[in-house]
């Protein structure tokens, strides 16, 4: 039975503007472990926000980056405005105007004397940020891409046998096998503190949290080698916050 991930954004700032409560380095926890584990899940990503900058969507394109991997989201959800949605009662803080009833459905259903009282359920809408359609044309392309990848195996007929980042370990040495951006695997092999710091940040790990447990190690020692992971795209930072990425 598959299951529905309420992700919708991987834009810090937009999680925040919807009130999501999450944060992105969450929602890529909640993949990554769906996809360890082969939880049929589904998601969807929100486009069209009228919010959205520049910015807000090279974020979302560098996590995507991240986690190529694991299964991307089912749909890409173009956003609609409801009537007394925060949104519709304070436009100026979500860069709305001339908010109005649909032409191009009711608009064209509705008898133009009639308009005027008529409560529409979603509104047509402007938003205020260059830019939005040429986003949205840029968000199909991006997700395509994700699909297009993650299902490659598929379309050629071939028995999925590995993540295209995924590890493998013995008693003395960690793996990481990773052919998200080209042909064949790129493998990295870690030992010692490297293997210890990369498997204790499986779950979303503070840098207060790795280093009052690796305590004999200097700070500089263990940002070094975080950033290390996070320069090769093994591992995923929001703010303080690490998160391993290998299946």
């Amino acid at each position: 039975v598959p299951i529905l991930i309420g992700i919708e954004s991987l834009s810090s700032a937009n999680l925040e503007k919807i009130n999501k409560g999450q944060t992105v380095i969450e929602c890529l926890q909640v993949i990554k472990f769906a996809e360890r584990y082969g939880v049929k899940c589904c998601y969807n990503l929100m486009c069209g926000l009228p919010f959205e900058n520049e910015s807000d969507f090279i974020e979302a394109e560098r996590v995507i980056q991240f986690i190529k991997h694991c299964i991307p989201p089912f749909d890409l959800e173009i956003f609609r405005l409801t009537n007394g949605s925060a949104v519709q009662r304070n436009p100026a803080e979500y860069c709305v105007e001339h908010l109005g009833i649909r032409q191009s459905l009711e608009g064209m259903l509705i008898p133009k004397e009639l308009q005027s009282d008529y409560i529409p359920f979603f509104l047509e809408f402007e938003s205020t940020l260059p830019g939005l359609e040429k986003r949205k044309e840029r968000w199909n392309t991006l997700i395509q891409d994700w699909i297009d990848f993650y299902y490659d195996y598929a379309k050629s007929g071939r028995p999925k046998l590995h993540s295209a980042l995924y590890m493998r370990k013995n008693e003395y040495v960690l793996d990481i096998y990773d052919s998200r951006y080209g042909k064949g695997y790129s493998v990295y092999s870690f030992s010692g503190l490297q293997r210890a710091i990369y498997e204790y940040c499986n779950t979303i790990r503070s840098f207060s949290e790795i280093v009052s447990y690796f305590n004999l190690c200097s700070e500089e020692e263990i940002m070094e080698i975080l950033n290390s992971f996070v320069e090769k795209k093994l591992m995923f930072k929001e703010e303080a916050n690490f998160l391993s990425l290998a299946i």
